[in-house]
């Protein structure tokens, strides 16, 4: 498990772990926080925060010196892993010692990790959480760790193998679905720019805007730069329009309010988040007759706007009811079979491995590592910024109780924890407090008042708020008052984990 806290965002994935434990499985954890799932592992390893990437090519680096590459594999199914080979072995045991005092953790873990690795060729998973990518070099991280996986041969075969995304997995069964739905021919997007959402504050200032429509999204409270965003959406010249099943902190920017049905209202399809597939739902009652679903508001809105005889208007004739069927007819009768008599449809069988010939989805069928970053200068790479004077690495993991922050209204008794911000209680020490006293949270980005309180699963430097929703009533504290505008650089994902704020106790 890197980066994957399953006991608190994938309850499903963590029943499996525990009974392969009960097996005999060997559970390793790697992750800058001591979660619950990381107190139960065989081998804990808990990198500084940033770091992982360094860990990465230390452990491929005393692979290769143990012979454990899988030299065939990696001659018949990749491309490009002779230059990145030859960089990780520029890794000196002085450069070993450097990386080992970066990740603050010890030659021994590291030890026992890569003998496990070796020894379980062809039966190891491994299961990469959300949480690395969101670093600045966040890309850069999940392809290093994928890199282990890779260089030992442990694809294309049961037993072993990568978990992260599986959305290229559900793309071939729903792109039928897709295609009737958003009706391209017919309603062109093209004439509209399209706006990454990490970039909305910038947009709306431009004033080029003057109506914002949100539905389902909470951008007042998950998107970075929370400070700059909220002032954007102040301005007096934009309306702003919000959909969504609770007031949230958007909610207090915008004009007009349309409540939505929730999804059990509603009938529906949904492409699976862990386990590639689909499921249904169909509608039970809504005790409100004049709520809404989402495709309702958007089907009387462009009725509204456009006209009922307005050619473009034809597709919006469609019941969300006749939507639903439409898209079951558009699957195959096996798939909607599935569908209605069990409610879902996995697209792999139990015993089924993707790229079970190894062959892959690239031009060539071969895994494509030229686009890998490996370090160049190794000295450069573990030449960290030392901290200041009440500095800290922030993380700012969801709440287990607000995984998103539109369900806040949810788990009141637990809104309290979002006051507060949590560290090593050395530190506490070393900063002259005690628990409960106020600090002021400050980075180039922010600032807000928070409760300190101790969190022995931290390691010293590091600080963490939970992310999700802001206290009851208190719109003030977030953690993304604190998180940094710039994406992480392979995509257009924020970057919520790799800021560093300065704690000073409050008068």
């Amino acid at each position: 498990m890197w980066g994957c806290n399953l006991t608190s965002t994938n309850n499903h994935a963590y029943l499996l772990v525990s009974e392969a434990q009960k097996q005999g499985a060997k559970l390793v954890v790697v992750d800058p926080r001591c979660t619950k799932i990381a107190q139960k592992a065989d081998i804990y390893l808990n990198p500084s925060p940033g770091t992982d990437d360094l860990l990465a090519f230390l452990i491929i680096s005393k692979i290769m010196h143990r012979e454990g590459l899988d030299l065939d594999f990696i001659d018949k199914h990749t491309e490009n892993s002779q230059h990145i080979i030859e960089l990780i072995e520029k890794i000196t045991p002085a450069i070993e010692s450097g990386i080992l005092n970066t990740c603050g953790i010890k030659a021994e873990t590291v030890g026992a990790f890569v003998d496990l690795l070796i020894e379980n060729k062809k039966h190891t998973i491994f299961n990469i959480g959300y949480g690395v990518q969101k670093y600045r070099q966040g890309g850069q991280v999940v392809q290093a760790i994928a890199l282990i996986q890779i260089l030992l041969g442990n694809l294309g075969e049961s037993g072993t193998g990568i978990i992260y995304s599986q959305s290229a997995f559900n793309r071939l069964y729903k792109q039928p679905l897709i295609d009737y739905l958003t009706q391209e021919k017919v309603l062109s997007s093209s004439s509209f720019p399209e706006i990454p959402l990490i970039k909305l504050g910038d947009a709306l200032e431009t004033g080029n805007y003057k109506i914002l429509f949100i539905y389902n999204f909470n951008p007042a409270s998950s998107l970075p730069n929370q400070v700059h965003l909220r002032n954007a959406l102040s301005q007096n010249d934009l309306f702003v329009v919000q959909i969504d099943l609770f007031m949230n902190e958007t909610s207090n920017y915008a004009d007009l309010i349309l409540p939505t049905k929730f999804d059990l209202e509603t009938y529906d399809l949904f492409s699976n988040f862990y386990i590639p597939g689909l499921s249904v739902n169909e509608a039970g009652p809504c005790p409100y007759l004049d709520c809404y679903s989402n495709w309702e508001i958007f089907q009387q809105i462009h009725r509204q706007v456009m006209g009922k005889n307005n050619e473009e208007t034809r597709v919006f004739q469609e019941s969300q009811t006749d939507l639903y069927h439409q898209c079951l007819d558009l699957l195959s009768p096996f798939i909607r079979k599935s569908l209605l008599e069990e409610g879902f449809f996995l697209f792999h069988k139990k015993d089924e491995v993707p790229f079970p010939k190894n062959v892959y989805p690239t031009p060539t069928g071969r895994i494509q590592l030229k686009e890998f970053v490996i370090p160049q200068n190794w000295s450069k790479k573990i030449d960290q910024k030392t901290f200041r004077e009440g500095e800290f690495h922030l993380l700012t993991p969801a709440h287990d109780c607000f995984i998103h922050s539109q369900l806040k209204m949810l788990h009141p008794r637990s809104a309290n924890d979002l006051r507060y911000i949590f560290l090593n209680s050395e530190d506490i020490n070393a900063l002259s407090l005690v628990p409960q006293d106020l600090v002021q949270v400050t980075n180039s980005f922010g600032t807000a008042t928070y409760t300190i309180m101790p969190d022995p699963t931290l390691k010293q430097r590091v600080a963490l708020i939970h992310s999700g929703p802001s206290p009851l009533s208190d719109f003030s504290k977030n953690a993304n008052l604190f998180t940094p505008p710039q994406p992480e650089e392979l995509g257009n994902s924020g970057s919520y984990n790799a800021e560093r704020i300065i704690l000073k106790k409050t008068d």
